[in-house]
């Protein structure tokens, strides 16, 4: 074996080693990157449970306290009580002992109606008016 021949023989040996230390130290860094993805999918799970808790308790609290179905009175006097209830207003005239209820509806801009509207009620008859906010 001649000289060329043995630094042809050791650089292909050479060549060789680092190309497998390469691939080694690649499949190294794949399996850490790999563990480390595994860590944060763990803590982005974990965050999105703390998130989701919060957010239900924020809509708990938001439903319990929203749902306050008391009458609630908006004007009282000798003649004339206004109570609200929901969407429904009642006006009771306390002299002629007469009550008028109200409803109130609201309309979605897409059904192409300008300004909402509340019906209103006496004992006998039902009329729709046009309310201005």
């Amino acid at each position: 074996m001649t000289e060329t021949e043995k630094i042809e023989k050791r650089r292909a040996y050479q060549r060789e080693y680092y190309k497998n230390y390469r691939k080694g130290k690649k499949a190294l860094e794949y399996a850490c990157n790999i563990e480390q993805a595994k860590k944060d999918r763990e803590k982005r799970r974990k965050l999105l449970q703390k998130i989701a808790c919060c957010l239900l308790v924020a809509v708990c609290l938001m439903c319990f306290s929203a749902c306050d179905n008391e009458p609630r009175i908006l004007y009282q006097s000798e003649s004339v009580e206004v109570v609200r209830e929901g969407n429904i207003t009642l006006v009771s005239d306390l002299v002629a002992d007469k009550e008028y209820s109200f409803r109130s509806v609201r309309v979605k801009r897409s059904e192409g109606v300008s300004e909402p509207y509340t019906t209103w009620t006496n004992v006998n008859k039902v009329d729709k008016k046009k309310v201005k906010n």
